[in-house]
């Protein structure tokens, strides 16, 4: 697994804080043998749902001032408008971020087909999503916002499962990302508070070499 964008020291300490916290609550569950259908087509053995800490108000507080922190960063020198988040888990995340950083928060809203929120042509958007596996539906919604007027260059995840793939398509889709923890640091918490059996260790190993390869059973 790997990430588009190196981790200094204290990104890694955020990653590692972070899927501590997913690992903790319940977010992140494993089924070897049943394993869940990404959007992506990528079947996995493990699946975290960001949106379970939209139930933890001290947790979601959390996140919340890590993703608006690291908008910051990405953001430096660069003049942006809004703060946007993929349909159908971060839109949430997005808004407490927008409120923190004292930006606009259109939304895409799907009955009508249009962009609201004052969403206007020509502004730039700062894209907030959940999860990453290959960041189709990433980019998906980001060209929905070209299409509309808006300039997106930037994407803030608050998780990625680390496919190389996921770099190729964001920086063929003309966007630069980074992300608050990946698959690298679930799994090393995972390890570390013992929520691995043997067999579950050995099939997320196989997984995290090839996830689009790996088949239940395999191992």
């Amino acid at each position: 697994m790997n990430e588009g964008i190196k981790r200094t020291p204290e990104e890694i300490g955020i990653a590692m804080s972070v899927a501590t916290m997913l690992v903790l609550t319940g977010a992140v569950s494993i089924d070897v043998d049943n394993p869940r259908p990404f959007t992506s087509g990528i079947q996995g053995p493990l699946f975290t749902d960001c949106t379970h800490l939209l139930g933890l108000p001290g947790q979601r507080s959390l996140v919340a001032n890590m993703l608006t922190e690291r908008v910051r960063k990405v953001t430096t020198n660069y003049n942006y408008d809004s703060v946007m988040g993929v349909p159908t888990g971060a839109p949430s995340f997005a808004t407490m971020v927008a409120d923190r950083l004292g930006k606009k928060n259109p939304y895409w809203n799907e009955k009508k087909g249009r962009m609201e929120g004052n969403f206007k042509s020509g502004d730039k958007v700062v894209i907030i999503e959940d999860m990453g596996t290959t960041g189709r539906s990433t980019i998906a919604f980001a060209e929905k916002v070209r299409e509309w007027g808006g300039i997106v260059e930037k994407v803030v995840l608050i998780a990625s499962y680390g496919l190389p793939e996921i770099d190729e398509n964001f920086r063929n889709a003309g966007l630069e990302y980074a992300s608050l923890t990946d698959m690298d640091a679930i799994y090393e918490v995972l390890k570390k508070r013992g929520k691995l059996s043997d067999r579950e260790t050995e099939v997320l190993k196989v997984w995290m070499q090839n996830p689009r390869a790996w088949r239940p059973n395999q191992t």
